[in-house]
């Protein structure tokens, strides 16, 4: 609750900061209202800051290492994408990835970049064309939308040993605890942790 009132001064502060910034910028040198700029010069500086501690638990990223599948890791032909039957997203995908590719996927919103970037990781398959995977290529997905990706009904404890069935329960708490995860929290229904320990 401290929080999110901190939250709410800090916009309010900053919004009244660049109000009293755009003013000053705008009159700074003109003479009738040079003593109106240097009062809000004043009252600029007497404006409070809010320091907003950190609250989640920033755990680094490990990528596994590379399986060693050879290139192509995917090539596609004519491909098309979508969700729903006759309706495609992507059309005449013809594209070959290599293992030492870097992809840069951009665009404006709705042109389909999540969507290629699902196909590419397996959670979509192609509508149409072909597309082929190299046999030893394993994916990995990091979603725009984590939540989407997560069942909100069980902990994260459930949700990494459905995903990783070899671990035990000792491995799968540890890992958890690599990315901040107290024993309470691992505990914890996916739906009641915050966006960054879904993301975690």
């Amino acid at each position: 609750m401290k929080r999110a009132l901190d939250e709410a001064s800090a916009k309010k502060i900053d919004a009244q900061r660049k109000h009293l910034q755009a003013f000053v910028e705008r009159f700074r040198y003109k003479a009738s209202k040079a003593s109106q700029a240097q009062s809000r010069v004043k009252m600029l500086e007497r404006l409070q800051t809010i320091d907003l501690p950190m609250d989640e638990h920033v755990a680094p990223i490990r990528l596994p290492k590379a399986t060693g599948a050879s290139p192509p890791l995917i090539t596609m032909e004519n491909a098309s994408v979508g969700y729903v039957d006759g309706k495609p997203v992507l059309t005449g995908l013809n594209l070959r990835f290599d293992p030492d590719d870097r992809i840069a996927l951009l665009g404006k919103n709705g042109n389909g970049k999540s969507t290629l970037a699902k196909l590419l990781a397996g959670k979509l398959e192609p509508m149409g064309g072909v597309m082929t995977r190299a046999k030893k290529l394993i994916p990995g997905y990091f979603a725009q939308h984590q939540l989407e990706e997560l069942n909100g009904d069980i902990t994260p404890v459930d949700t990494l040993s459905h995903l990783r069935p070899a671990l035990s329960l000792l491995q799968v708490r540890s890992a958890l605890g690599g990315f901040g995860f107290s024993a309470d929290k691992a505990l914890t229904k996916v739906r009641n942790l915050s966006g960054g320990e879904r993301r975690g």
